[in-house]
């Protein structure tokens, strides 16, 4: 399965850029994913707890953007999603990689699109006082995302921001155990 997600990340990328070979242009992206089931709650000295679920916590990514026509496009990007639960002498994190790539429709100054998205090293670490958690590496997952966006800017490419939502549908997988990662996100993308 592994094996035919990348492929088919990589096929898709490869026809978009043989569609134009002109037009493309970097994309940045930052937002925060709400998570999917909660793996651990740590309890901080004050009394406060703090939860630390699958497929949560701050999300950057770094692309390109490929045309199709004047108001379709492909995008692709990696990045890095991330959250960490700190106590005194101790914390527990949650670590990934997402590779994703979505047709992306204009209409006007909004967005609609849909695509893949693929998981590298998804991991649930602790250390320290935490370190009872223990560390969870999960398989490499694929998944499927939708997202709507509306431009803050005059929805031109490039030189455009986005503010948007993204829901994530997938799971992740261990010889052990399957956690559902489904994540809504809010998100800022800049075209440069």
């Amino acid at each position: 399965m592994k094996i035919s997600a990348i492929l088919t990340l990589v096929s898709t990328s490869l026809l978009a850029m043989s569609a134009t070979a002109h037009g493309i242009y970097p994309v940045v992206h930052l937002g925060y994913e709400f998570g999917g089931d909660e793996l651990a709650t740590v309890v901080r000295d004050d009394g406060s707890k703090g939860n630390l679920s699958v497929n949560e916590g701050l999300s950057i990514g770094l692309g390109l953007s490929f045309p199709l026509s004047e108001s379709l496009e492909l995008q692709s990007s990696l990045g890095y999603v991330g959250k960490d639960e700190e106590v005194n002498r101790g914390d527990a994190s949650w670590r990934s990689f997402p590779w994703e790539s979505s047709i992306i429709a204009y209409l006007g100054h909004f967005s609609v699109g849909g695509g893949v998205v693929y998981h590298f090293s998804p991991t649930l670490d602790s250390s320290g006082a935490l370190s009872d958690i223990g560390k969870i590496e999960f398989d490499d997952a694929l998944g499927v995302q939708a997202q709507v966006a509306y431009s803050l800017m005059h929805g031109d490419m490039p030189n455009d921001l986005e503010i948007g939502v993204k829901h994530t549908t997938i799971d992740f997988v261990t010889e052990e155990t399957t956690v559902v990662g489904d994540s809504t996100a809010v998100f800022l993308k800049y075209y440069f």
